[in-house]
């Protein structure tokens, strides 16, 4: 059976893109006998200065100002596509993208980061790259920034997604509904009491996970 060679592209700008790509990867191994996966961060493309600046912005505005981020992004939706901030956007990282695609030559590429694959989809609009392109939406809301001419498939996590993707002109056969990846792990079935007695938690009581 010949190999199949994926190349995912994660970004370490808060840890649930990372951990969608790393889903994907242990779903590809348990169902594809003879896969490569290849999975890269976005942000090492970019230099040094750049990249911590993002990162650090980032936290900080998630953690002192969330509604600051909230009109940020808000705002950064309704992007146009052929502005000039989404023109720099889609220029990031572009020669090293193309040059280590050419070099891995990939059957697949799977995005878990808009940026990344907004950048890959104006190469494949050029006629530069020629390998099929998914985008795995990680969020729970439209965001312009998911949104690429040149993207193959959609993955996205809810009905409320793929109808705001269809509305804004997604064919409805380049979008499937899988809900958000996440690890087989939590599919498995465990013996509650061994998992209480694991983690010294009183049996007779409630247990409450927060999750965030």
């Amino acid at each position: 059976m010949e190999q199949l060679n994926v190349l995912i592209f994660s970004a370490s700008f808060g840890a649930g893109h990372v951990r969608a790509a790393e889903a994907i990867m242990e779903e590809l191994r348990i169902k594809e006998s003879n896969v490569k996966i290849t999975h890269l961060d976005f942000g090492a493309f970019l230099s040094k200065t750049f990249n911590s600046f993002i990162k650090s912005t980032y936290i900080e505005l998630i953690k002192y100002t969330p509604k600051l981020w909230g009109k940020f992004y808000y705002r950064t939706s309704k992007i146009p596509p052929d502005s000039l901030f989404q023109r720099f956007l889609n220029g990031l990282g572009r020669r090293e993208f193309v040059k280590l695609i050419k070099s891995l030559k990939p059957d697949l590429v799977i995005c878990t980061y808009p940026t990344v694959a907004g950048v890959l989809a104006q190469q494949r609009l050029k006629g530069i790259l020629n390998v099929p392109l998914v985008t795995v939406v990680t969020d729970y809301a439209v965001h312009s920034q998911w949104i690429h001419s040149g993207v193959d498939l959609y993955i996205v996590g809810c009905e409320s997604v793929y109808d705001g993707l269809v509305a804004r002109g997604i064919p409805p056969s380049s979008i499937r509904i899988t809900g958000i990846p996440v690890s087989p792990k939590f599919e498995w079935t465990l013996d509650r009491q061994e998992i209480l007695k694991k983690l010294h938690l009183k049996p007779h009581l409630p247990t409450v996970l927060v999750m965030g």
